[in-house]
């Protein structure tokens, strides 16, 4: 009796979404534009892998995407409304900026860990990019990114931004009024966002 041949069972396995790492690339490129098209992009691609009844994967990605781009894009709002980048938003839409920048970090290392199984050590690795408008200067593990506008202030010595296969952390440090105190956002693996130290308290 001839032995029968293996069945080829690829075409069983689950596929990822073309349209879903689409989403997510646009989504991490702080151009506006971009992040515009990256959220129909990422909504279409939902819409494809709930239709495909499991054999195309990707969900985290497209989702990714658009929590991303909407992120930067409510940070340019932001910007807007405070005004021009030469003169300047005030402290508390600046402190807006570096919350919603950190969370969309936060987000782009969680879909870098579902992808690679551990964390970027690098703003590079990860393909991410502070908003050019930024006053904060973004520190992660041994790398620095920023700002986009102003002077690029230094770490506090008592913060400290770690980076493993396993965990993160990230900073954002900006002066908002021209005193000593630096205004010093953290945020790390577990969603912890904290405001540090305030720089409008003074």
């Amino acid at each position: 009796m001839a032995a029968s041949e293996p069945k080829d069972v690829s075409s069983d396995q689950p596929r990822l979404s073309w349209l879903a790492v689409v989403a997510f690339v646009l989504g991490l490129i702080p151009l506006g534009v971009t992040n515009v098209v990256a959220i129909p992009v990422a909504a279409f691609a939902v819409w494809r892998i709930w239709r495909s009844s499991g054999r195309v994967t990707g969900l985290a990605f497209a989702l990714a995407g658009a929590i991303v781009a909407f992120d930067i894009l409510a940070i340019g709002a932001v910007a807007w409304r405070g005004g021009s980048m030469a003169g300047a938003p005030t402290g508390r839409l600046n402190q807006e900026e570096a919350k919603a920048v950190l969370r969309s970090l936060y987000i782009s290392q969680k879909s870098h860990f579902a992808l690679f199984n551990k964390y970027a050590w690098t703003f590079g690795e990860l393909n991410w990019h502070a908003p050019p408008w930024s006053l904060y200067t973004y520190y992660m593990g041994d790398d620095v990114m920023g700002p986009g506008v102003g002077k690029r202030y230094p770490l506090p010595a008592n913060v400290e931004v770690p980076v493993r296969d396993t965990r993160f952390a990230a900073a954002a440090v900006a002066n908002l009024d021209k005193d000593p105190t630096l205004d010093v956002w953290f945020a790390d693996d577990s969603h912890t966002v904290k405001h540090v130290i305030d720089d409008t308290a003074n």
